[in-house]
């Protein structure tokens, strides 16, 4: 978990975002996950998979998700998490596994 944290907080960095002081915040957030094999090679699954629609209902948990995301992007997109007051968060199953989220001052 260390190595993906460490990884993650590479990448952010490189991207050079506003890193967020003093104020409330609102996240949203998905983690797109690759599907295991009995999922996607089912024929009927592929149109979900293409158009990123299928939820993903199996462990990891959410919020173990979000908690690593957000460890990994403190001091980095805001100065502590617990500046995130409103949050949005899902699992989607994709063949183009990713994390997507926006910060924004509420």
């Amino acid at each position: 978990m260390k190595f993906w944290k460490n990884n993650l907080a590479y990448l952010i960095k490189s991207q050079k975002p506003e890193c967020w002081a003093n104020c409330a915040l609102k996240m949203v957030i998905t983690f797109f996950i690759r599907p295991p094999q009995y999922i996607a090679k089912v024929k009927k699954n592929q149109e979900a998979l293409e158009a990123e629609t299928m939820l993903v209902m199996v462990k990891p948990d959410l919020d173990n998700y979000e908690k690593a995301l957000m460890d990994a992007i403190n001091g980095i997109c805001y100065y502590d998490d617990g500046q995130v007051a409103k949050k949005s968060a899902r699992k989607i199953y994709s063949n183009n596994p990713r994390i997507e989220f926006e910060i924004s001052k509420i």
